[in-house]
């Protein structure tokens, strides 16, 4: 039964690693739509933030944090990382 497994190589392993690279390849896209916000922001010589940081209260955000909530309407990538911090 190992023998054939070996053979068609499918083991354990490559599949912790095959779910790995999955979750890199996740970080790295919601990476680059961070970036891109900050890189706009920056580009433009908007500040980044406001006093109130915390998503839960009402009110504005600053300029940072509304570019994400905006983005997030579209994006499901992003929709997923602010549904693990809410």
């Amino acid at each position: 039964m190992r023998y054939e497994r070996w053979e068609k190589n499918s083991t354990v392993d490559k599949e912790y690693k095959n779910e790995l690279c999955k979750e890199a390849s996740f970080w790295k896209m919601v990476l680059q739509r961070l970036f891109d916000i900050i890189l706009t922001l920056s580009k433009n010589s908007l500040a980044f933030r406001r006093h109130r940081e915390n998503l839960n209260q009402d009110g504005y955000h600053g300029n940072f944090l509304c570019s994400v909530e905006i983005v997030v309407r579209y994006d499901h990538i992003l929709r997923q990382v602010l549904d693990m911090l809410v």
